[in-house]
């Protein structure tokens, strides 16, 4: 283009030249014509100058010069036309002038110079709406697309655009297939330059929205090479890809493809952008990918929540609402509910509950009512807070919201101990009020959260005086069979409850449930008996039910060929003729002939209540008479026949005694004695259960005889004994099971066999020889670690507590390991602390004997894992006695109470306690000790108390920096990791920062900034960052040789280490002696290195320490 230069630009335009100019465009004189069109090209690039250019008339001139044979007239006209059209008003114009076959006409001009400035008018006009379908119905997408193949980037790049602009308008889509645009296109999604490849990435995102195009862009193989652009370091592309990948996703049959030809993993590893841009489209592609069940499971095995559950947090609506609709789909896979939750899902997920946005709230709480169904699930769920806001979403005004609240509680309420949760998290009301609401997927769903609800005998109570009977009585004629279903079983749990039975009558509920039992669903039928079952309890409604007319579909339900309706019925009958009346009522209804033939059924449920109804009707001597007509019921009697016991009590004495002799032991079990012994333990005669139990306890003490035992089946005769009367049976069966219980093979089968019950009551017996053996047993057993979860369930923990404060010290010690033991797992720290564990542990820890104090300190070590726990603890006093264990020659109870110190000390409120009560000095020691692993968990502790600003000046009060810093010479890189922040926590204090260096940290700091270790030259450089603050420090540092390792820190790939590094160095650069120093020591290219650096922390710093550095007359000039 002519260059007037913007002086001669503006004068020409002030000197009316431009008329002339438009004028001479008329010319014959190519020459003239070419100037002329020039200079008003150069012109139009002032924008204050492209009205008044059009004004002069110009247009149809230009449009005929289009047609000129001379290119270079060609150019300039359509120069000056792209220029114009940059004006809104121009843009129609000039295609009302025209221009637009001609321009259309030069793109396909065989020179390069020619088609830029064509493709650019065009692509300008094309921004204009009404422009975009005109240049289509020109011909002008066809030459546009053959522009994409020009080796001239600039062609390809304004010929891109404008089909960007183009490709917008859903018309123009089509015309994009048909002219054959996807396959150049998708090559440009190549190109080495990037505004061609975005240009190119914009317009497959706007054509993939089309179906036809969708799969077009996949069969003319736009996978691999969109897939690639995941990949590339550039936000805006990113999301263009991403997009893409969302809209072709949309076919089911790409969902498949796309994830085979591996976009899941730069897809989930866009979540990890800074750019929010980035994060929506990668969250969007997910979420449509999501909707295949194989790709639920793909996405999830890629390690998508990793990275989805941390970006819940995400201030972005919008991003989060994609995220939320992956993770409610991926929530649908049965394996994925149980990977969500132990991946951290529940607790972000839980918090959106509570979101503003109805929108939010109904993507999470559908995610939750997915993720509620799974078991475990349900019990994490309300750990993690999860009731109060679905409860309160109870009275959301979204329909959507309120059925996945509703879904997700029916779920949850499954759960036992949940029900009573969400009574008292004030759940009731609101399920009670959805009852009534219109939408009958709501009542289905607040239906069955009450039925899971009402099984709570508390929660009977609290339904009914909730007014919750007349909503529900209400549903039971719902024209929905599964609505039906929910209410009619919550009903039948409420009238267990005895005031519940009347109310319901009171309250109308017989005639519908009569109704229901005439429904054609059988189902139906077996629910209506069952609830008329427990409201008959009642002696006044089993009056008003038979008066009501319950009895003639009772009686039809006999016959039914559902044994559930049999069995309902019959028990519904049994219930009703335990009044005088009504018997003689059933009988005259025919009931009868039913409940006889009912006794010859295969199920012992509906023979049992059969036989049951058909006793109280035989009360009347007439019925009696009538049922030995039809036909009786059948007996079986077994009889229990057993050996002579003279001879069983003989031979069981001589065995006893032979037992103890530990060379028969093995002899009697190998001859066959441990089978009749066994049987003998279900003797009726005390004294022969008594001689066979001490034979079986002194042959169990052999290995071999402890898994012999249980083979031959002795542990049920075993177990029966601990019932027995007489406690000296009762001892000898304990030391048994204590003896075989050592056996690893053995400890499964004899909780398997119903051990725990029996046991657990034993430690309350107020024999001490019971409790010892009881408690011996049980500590035997909870070594495995499903026993420990079973003893608990079975309410193991409170009478093992109570043992802890036995006055005998035997008792003491196993009742102790039994509960280090079931700590271990840590889902019972806060349960034993609950039941009052502490108290009896802190107090033992003073105990005189060491076995009781190891296993006490090893216990309080696990429970002080436990957040909740560790306040709690230190409350109970338990500080000074573990300060005192740590001086211990124990070393296993030394180790011990240093780590349940170490643990502790994660607390803040806990850090200033600990150095109050003189937790200092002992942890210092410690540092000293020659046992690494008790110099590691004193580091921690100490770390962990640094953070404290009043403990940095109180470390080093008690002279606690000579440990830490003879730490540093350690050969254990942990202990160096929790030293060094030790120090770098207390050298922020000024007065430390002369001690650290005065008790010689300078040189093990240097020389652990060339550890090859994580973390340790980070944290070395960070502590001499902060020694280098003090000025005569600075000195020292450099003096230690500190600035070849900083210096070579500095090329770390490491940010976070060069900024430890670089920092330092900014700070030792104030000293005028180091300035030279670090420029000798080759300095300045690491500091220039580091001012190129992305990181703007490292940029200052570096920047600083150039300013330093200048100060210094040499240093200017070898820095230039």
């Amino acid at each position: 283009m002519p260059n007037l230069g913007f002086v001669n630009a503006e004068l020409i335009v002030q000197e009316g030249g431009l008329a002339p100019l438009v004028e001479l465009l008329s010319s014959s004189n190519e020459g003239l014509q070419q100037q002329s069109a020039g200079a008003l090209w150069s012109l139009s690039v002032n924008a204050e100058n492209h009205i008044k250019i059009v004004r002069e008339g110009s247009l149809p001139y230009l449009v005929r010069l289009l047609q000129s044979a001379n290119h270079k007239i060609q150019e300039q006209a359509a120069g000056t036309l792209r220029n114009l059209a940059v004006n809104d008003d121009n843009k129609m114009k000039i295609v009302q002038e025209g221009a637009l076959p001609h321009l259309i006409g030069l793109l396909r001009s065989s020179h390069d110079s020619v088609l830029i400035q064509a493709a650019g008018s065009i692509r300008n006009l094309s921004v204009h709406p009404q422009n975009e379908f005109k240049i289509v119905q020109e011909g002008g997408i066809k030459p546009m697309v053959d522009l994409l193949r020009s080796p001239n980037y600039k062609v390809v790049e304004q010929a891109a655009v404008c089909l960007r602009n183009l490709s917008v308008n859903d018309a123009n889509k089509v015309y994009f297939g048909t002219d054959g645009a996807l396959p150049p296109l998708i090559a440009l999604l190549r190109s080495p330059q990037l505004v061609v490849q975005e240009q190119a990435a914009v317009i497959l995102r706007n054509l993939s929205l089309t179906p036809d195009n969708e799969r077009a862009i996949i069969q003319e193989g736009g996978l691999p090479a969109i897939i690639s652009l995941l990949r590339i370091n550039e936000p805006r592309l990113q999301v263009h890809a991403a997009v893409m990948v969302r809209n072709l996703s949309v076919n089911s049959e790409s969902e498949i493809k796309i994830v085979q030809e591996g976009a899941l993993p730069p897809l989930i590893n866009l979540l990890r952008s800074n750019d929010i841009d980035v994060q929506e489209s990668a969250a969007g592609a997910l979420r449509n990918l999501s909707e295949n069940d194989q790709n639920k499971i793909r996405i999830v095995q890629e390690g998508a929540l990793a990275w989805l559950v941390p970006l819940l947090r995400t201030p972005s609506l919008k991003v989060l609402e994609q995220l939320l609709m992956v993770l409610w789909n991926l929530s649908i896979n049965p394996d994925n509910k149980i990977r969500m939750v132990e991946k951290g899902c529940l607790p972000p997920v839980i918090a959106l509950l509570k979101s503003a946005e109805e929108r939010i709230q109904e993507l999470a709480v559908g995610t939750i009512r997915n993720l509620s169904v799974e078991h475990d699930n349900k019990t994490r769920i309300v750990q993690e807070g999860g009731l109060s806001p679905l409860i309160a979403l109870l009275k959301s005004p979204v329909v959507n919201i309120l059925q996945h609240a509703a879904a997700s509680l029916r779920n949850l309420s499954v759960r036992e101990g949940n029900d009573v949760k969400i009574a008292m998290e004030g759940g009731l009301g609101p399920l009670i009020a959805l009852l009534s609401h219109p939408s009958t997927e709501v009542q289905l769903h607040a239906a069955g959260a009450v039925r899971n609800l009402s099984v709570n005998d508390e929660n009977k109570v609290k339904i009914a005086r909730d007014v919750g009977l007349r909503p529900l009585i209400e549903l039971l004629s719902s024209t929905v069979v599964e609505i039906q279903e929910q209410t009619v079983i919550a009903l039948r749990n409420l009238c267990a409850n005895a005031e519940n039975q009347i109310k319901l009558v009171q309250e109308g509920a017989l005639p519908p449930l009569i109704g229901m039992l005439r429904a054609f669903e059988e189902n139906l039928q077996m629910l209506a008996a069952a609830c008329m079952r427990n409201m008959a309890l009642d002696n006044s409604n089993k009056v008003a039910m038979v008066e009501t007319g319950c009895l003639p579909p009772l009686v039809a339900c006999l016959s039914s060929n559902n044994v559930g309706v049999q069995e309902q019925a019959a028990a519904s009958l049994r219930v009703l003729s335990g009044n005088s009346d009504n018997q003689t009522r059933i009988v005259e209804e025919g009931g009868l002939g039913g409940l006889i033939d009912l006794l010859k059924s295969d199920n012992k449920d509906v023979q049992e209540h059969a036989c049951g109804a058909l006793r109280n009707l035989s009360m009347k001597r007439e019925v009696s008479r009538k049922m030995g007509e039809e036909g009786a019921l059948p007996y079986m009697i077994s009889l229990l026949r057993s050996p002579d016991e003279r001879i069983q009590e003989q031979a069981a004495t001589l065995l006893r005694n032979l037992s103890v002799n530990d060379e028969n032991k093995n002899k009697i079990a190998q001859a066959g004695g441990l089978a009749p012994l066994i049987i003998l333990l279900s003797s009726p005669l005390p004294r022969i259960q008594e001689q066979a139990a001490v034979a079986l306890r002194n042959v169990s003490l052999t290995e071999e005889n402890e898994t012999a035992l249980v083979h031959e089946g002795g542990l049920p005769p075993l177990l029966e004994l601990l019932h027995h009367t007489d406690d000296h049976i009762v001892e000898q069966a304990l030391v048994t099971l204590r003896n075989i219980s050592v056996n690893i093979e053995n400890e499964v089968k004899i909780v398997q066999a119903g051990a725990l019950t029996p046991l657990i009551t034993l430690l309350r017996s107020p024999k001490p020889s019971i409790q010892e053996q009881a408690c011996g047993s049980l500590r035997n057993l909870s070594v495995n670690a499903e026993n420990k979860v079973k003893m608990v369930q079975e309410g193991a923990l409170p009478a093992l507590i109570a043992l802890l404060r036995s006055p005998l010290e035997t008792i003491q010690e196993q009742a102790a390991v039994a509960v280090r033991n079931i700590s271990v797992n840590s889902d019972y720290d806060v349960k034993m602390v609950q039941e009052g564990a502490l108290a009896p542990l802190v107090a033992m820890l003073s105990a005189s004997n060491e076995v009781i104090q190891e296993h006490a300190a090893g216990a309080l070590r696990n429970l002080s894992v436990n957040n909740e726990n560790k306040a709690k603890i230190v409350a109970k006093g338990a500080l000074p006695r573990l300060f005192a264990l740590v001086r211990s020659g124990n070393e296993a109870i030394q180790e011990h109470a240093a780590v349940a110190l170490r643990n502790l000390s994660v607390n803040p409120d806990n850090e200033s306690k600990m150095v109050e009560e003189g937790g200092l000095p002992p942890l210092l020691a410690m540092l000293r000790s020659d046992d690494e692993l008790i110099q590691l968990q004193a580091a921690v502790a100490i770390r962990n108390l640094s953070f404290s600003p009043e403990n940095e000046v109180r470390i080093a009060a008690e002279n606690g920096i000579v440990p830490l810093v003879a730490a540093l010479r350690s050969t254990d890189p942990k202990i160096h990791e929790h030293v060094l922040v030790t120090l770098r926590n207390i050298s922020s204090n000024q007065d430390n920062k002369v001690r650290i260096v005065q008790e010689g940290a300078l040189a093990p700091l240097v020389f652990l900034l060339r550890s090859t270790a994580d973390l340790i030259p980070q944290l070395a450089a960070g502590v001499l960052r902060n020694l280098a603050s003090n000025l005569v420090n600075q000195v020292k540092i450099v003096q230690e040789d500190a600035l070849p390792p900083l210096l070579g820190l500095c090329r770390a790939q490491n940010v976070a280490i060069v900024e430890q590094a670089v920092g330092c160095l900014r700070n030792l650069s104030v000293n005028a002696e180091n300035e030279v120093k670090i420029v000798a020591a080759n300095g300045l290219p690491v500091i220039m290195q580091c001012l190129k650096m992305e990181d703007r922390a490292v940029q200052e710093h570096a920047a600083v320490i150039a300013r330093n550095l200048s100060v210094n007359g040499e240093n200017k000039v070898k820095m230039v």
